[in-house]
């Protein structure tokens, strides 16, 4: 694997080592050939005296040179083809949703986006939902999460509004008062 670096004409490129490091010059695209080797049918190569972006081959190996085992979500989804990321989310619906996953299954909450979105709820909701849905009502998890956002969205609004409401009335009842005490200051 090759890392692909491009260069613009006129770019500075490392020239000669001097005291203290590289003295740049500017190079054309023709001039950084030489210091920018290609093969046939390859781009630009990472240049010798940049840092090459490793990629691991074979078995991980620690420091203490034994080779590390694979953890669980890798090696399962070696064995049944799944992506470790899929294996992960799976993980996280079982240890959120526990023996509710027995409650779930065969309901429409039984689908993955669901499963999702129904791990994101808090408990209360969560166990209310399952009890419709294992009733045989036709629940959405995804619908559920959105309205709490949107009534989370909508307290945060009002409170946001009514906090800038009294900021506006505090501020003309200060506006008042100076002036009182500006006018009573006046005719003393």
């Amino acid at each position: 694997m090759h890392v692909i670096n491009t260069i613009k004409v006129g770019a500075s490129v490392p020239n000669e080592k001097v005291a203290g490091g590289y003295q740049t010059t500017t190079a054309t695209s023709k001039e950084c050939t030489p210091i920018f080797p290609r093969s046939e049918g390859e781009g630009n190569i990472q240049p010798m005296h940049l840092p090459q972006q490793a990629r691991q081959v074979g078995v991980p190996v620690a420091k203490h040179g034994r080779a590390q085992e694979k953890g669980f979500a890798a090696s399962t989804a070696a064995l049944t083809g799944e992506s470790v990321r899929s294996i992960q989310r799976r993980i996280r619906q079982t240890e959120i949703l526990g023996d509710d996953l027995d409650r779930i299954i065969g309901t429409s909450l039984d689908k993955g986006v669901e499963l999702d979105a129904l791990i994101k709820l808090s408990e209360p909701d969560r166990k209310e939902l399952i009890g419709r849905a294992q009733s045989g009502g036709k629940v959405s998890a995804v619908k559920a999460l959105k309205a709490t956002a949107d009534d989370e969205f909508y307290v945060a609004n009002v409170r946001a509004r009514t906090l800038h409401e009294f900021h506006q009335k505090l501020r003309r009842v200060t506006a008042i008062v100076e002036w009182h005490l500006a006018k009573k200051g006046g005719a003393a």
